[in-house]
C-alpha cells in the first residue's frame, strides 16, 4: 500500500467515525425497545452495552422496510442485515461476550421523496445455556433448531491441539473460544461438505468452549453429529 492510499483510508476510517458520533449515539438498554419515524436518506444510530455472555438480537417491526448494521467499539463492521425478521424488517442475533460495546445503524429502503415511516426496534438477549461435556475421543448427536445456537466444553488433558468437527446433512458453523469467552477460532466448510471443522491450540487443563449453530441462523436447521479428536504435536 503506498503512502497515498494509506493516508486516504485513515481520512476515510476518521470521517465515517466522525459521521457515526456526529448522530449522537442514542444508548440502547438490553429488553428495552424503541420508535421513530426515519425518512429518506437518514439513519439512526444506537449504542448497546452488554454485561454477561449471550445472544443479543435487535429486530424492527412496522411498514417499513429496514435494514441493520452492527460495529464494534473501533468501528469494524461485525453484520449486517436486511430481510431475516418478519416480512420487510431487519432482524440480527448476534453472540457477545460481556462488557462488550456495539453500535448499531438502523436505516430504511425506498423512503422517497419527503416520505416517511415509523418503527418499532426491540433489543433482548438470551444467556448462554450451560455448555454440554464433550469427552475427546467421543461423539454426540445434536438438532439444530432455527435461530438457536448450542455450547460445549472441552478440557484438555494433554497439552497440543484438539479437532472439533461435525458431520451430518445440515450447512453448520462453528466457534471455539477460551473458558473466559475470548474468540479463539471460527469456521464454516473446512470438514465434510457443508461441515465444520475446527483446530484449537490447548493447554493441558484448559476448557474450551465450542458453539455450534446453522450456517444461516434464521433459516437452518436440522441433525449433526460433534466429535472432538486429539493431535498431540
Amino acid at each position: 500500500m503506498t503512502k497515498k492510499s494509506l493516508f486516504l483510508s485513515i481520512i476515510m476510517i476518521f470521517m465515517f467515525i466522525l459521521n457515526v458520533f456526529s448522530h449522537n449515539p442514542e444508548d440502547f438498554r438490553i429488553d428495552s425497545f424503541k420508535t421513530g419515524s426515519l425518512g429518506s436518506g437518514e439513519e439512526i444510530w444506537y449504542k448497546i452495552t452488554t454485561f454477561r455472555p449471550g445472544n443479543i438480537i435487535i429486530e424492527t417491526t412496522g411498514s417499513l422496510d429496514t435494514f441493520l448494521e452492527v460495529y464494534d467499539e473501533q468501528m469494524n463492521l461485525i453484520t449486517r442485515d436486511d430481510d431475516s425478521g418478519e416480512g420487510l424488517n431487519a432482524a440480527v442475533n448476534l453472540f457477545t461476550a460481556g462488557n462488550t460495546a456495539l453500535l448499531v445503524k438502523l436505516g430504511g429502503y425506498f423512503l422517497r421523496g419527503d416520505r416517511r415511516g415509523d418503527y418499532w426496534i426491540f433489543l433482548s438477549q438470551k444467556p448462554t445455556p450451560s455448555p454440554i461435556t464433550l469427552n475427546t475421543g467421543s461423539f454426540l448427536d445434536g438438532n439444530i433448531i432455527q435461530g438457536e445456537d448450542y455450547w460445549y466444553s472441552v478440557r484438555a488433558d494433554v497439552s497440543g491441539f484438539i479437532v472439533i468437527e461435525t458431520t451430518g446433512n445440515t450447512d453448520t458453523y462453528m466457534e471455539a473460544y477460551t473458558s473466559a469467552f475470548m474468540l479463539i477460532t471460527s469456521d464454516d466448510d473446512s470438514g465434510e461438505d457443508l461441515n465444520a471443522k475446527l483446530k484449537i491450540p490447548v493447554l493441558a487443563g484448559g476448557t474450551y468452549l465450542i458453539r455450534v449453530k446453522g450456517f444461516c441462523a434464521s433459516r437452518t436447521s436440522g441433525t449433526y453429529r460433534i466429535h472432538a479428536g486429539r493431535i498431540n504435536e
